[in-house]
C-alpha cells in the first residue's frame, strides 16, 4: 500500500493547546468552545489516533471561513422524555455538540437511570473516545455512535453502501474502559491498496 512519509516533528502538548485554541479564537470560536475543541484534538493525538486529532484543524478552519461550520452556535437540547433528547447543535462544531449532548445523557441517566441524546446538525466530533471517559468518570457506563457518508462496499458488490461510522463502549468502576469499533477502516484500507497494485 501506498505510504504517506514525512517527517514528524515533536511539539509539547500543553503549548499545542494553545496554539489550536489560538487558531480556533481567531476564527470565532468563543474561548471555552475553543479550549473544548483544542483539548479534544491534542487528547486524540496523545492517544495515538492522530487521524482525528490536530491534524484536522486546517480541515475545520476552513470550513469556518467558508461558513459551513458555525462558530457561534446556539445549541438547543430539547428532553423528548425521561431518558430521551435532542440536540440541536446550530451547523457548529461537532466537539462543542457532543460535549454538551454528553452533559445531557448523564444529567437523564442521573434522573432516570438512562440517557440517550441524539444530535442533529451538527459536523466532524473528533475522536468518540473523548466523550466516552467523560461518562466513564461519571460512573456511567457510555455507548456512543455515530455515523458518516457511504465509504465501505460490501463483499460481492460494487458500490459503497454503508457509512464507516464509529462506534465506542466506555465503563467506568475501577477507571475508564473501553472498546472502540469502526466498520469499513480495513475495508477502506483494503481497497485503498487494490487501487495501488491495479493501477
Amino acid at each position: 500500500m501506498a505510504q504517506i512519509v514525512s517527517e514528524s516533528v515533536w511539539v509539547p502538548s500543553g503549548p499545542l493547546r494553545v496554539f489550536v485554541r489560538q487558531c480556533l479564537e481567531h476564527s470565532g470560536l468563543s474561548s471555552g468552545h475553543a479550549l473544548l475543541v483544542a483539548d479534544s484534538l491534542v487528547e486524540s493525538n496523545l492517544r495515538g489516533i492522530d487521524s482525528h486529532g490536530t491534524a484536522r484543524l486546517p480541515h475545520y478552519l476552513n470550513r469556518i471561513r467558508h461558513g459551513s461550520i458555525n462558530p457561534r452556535p446556539n445549541l438547543v437540547f430539547s428532553k423528548l422524555g425521561a431518558a430521551l433528547g435532542r440536540l440541536d447543535a446550530d451547523h457548529g462544531l461537532g466537539q462543542i455538540a457532543m460535549a454538551r449532548a454528553t452533559e445531557e445523557a448523564i444529567a437523564l441517566a442521573r434522573e432516570s437511570g438512562a440517557g440517550w441524546v441524539a444530535v442533529e446538525n451538527s459536523s466532524h466530533c473528533g475522536a468518540l473516545a473523548y466523550y466516552g471517559q467523560q461518562m466513564a468518570k461519571a460512573g456511567m457506563v457510555g455507548i456512543l455512535f455515530t455515523h458518516s457518508d457511504s465509504m465501505v462496499v460490501p463483499h460481492a458488490t460494487r458500490h459503497t453502501l454503508y457509512s464507516a461510522g464509529c462506534r465506542t463502549l466506555h465503563a467506568g468502576s475501577t477507571g475508564p474502559q473501553f472498546l472502540s469499533k469502526r466498520d469499513g477502516l480495513i475495508a477502506r484500507q483494503l481497497d485503498a491498496h487494490c487501487r495501488d497494485v491495479t493501477d
